[in-house]
């Protein structure tokens, strides 16, 4: 079980005077997409956690193939994910925008489309 946070604009979700939790399936999409938006070094507790998006993805002539295993390897590093069954990226030339789109099996069940905007 975890704090609630909002999907937008991942505040913490309070209602009715309280703080409200998730937990289950719920609870291990909301940690794949706090994954994602944790940068490399930026914790500074772990300056070894997060996604390297400055080292390998928002480089110029970046290798896709090196992007592409790297933000797997993200979706994976979550605990209680044990497997992808679908990844993609999806660049949006208009508003610059990377986009992970993932199934995954997890031991809460299945994750099936999830849409995660890469780097926000």
């Amino acid at each position: 079980m975890n704090f609630k946070l909002d999907s937008d604009t991942h505040d913490l979700v309070y209602s009715s005077g309280n703080f409200q939790m998730v937990r289950n399936l719920d609870e291990r999409i909301q940690k794949v997409k706090q994954r994602y938006l944790e940068f490399f070094g930026e914790w500074f507790l772990d300056n070894t956690r997060g996604v390297p998006y400055f080292q390998f993805i928002f480089v110029k002539n970046s290798n896709i193939d090196l992007v592409n295993s790297t933000l797997m390897d993200v979706a994976l590093s979550v605990p209680g994910i044990l497997q992808l069954n679908s990844f993609a990226l999806d660049y949006d030339d208009l508003s610059r925008q990377l986009t992970a789109t993932l199934d995954a099996t997890s031991t809460d069940g299945d994750i099936t489309g999830l849409n995660i905007p890469v780097g926000v």
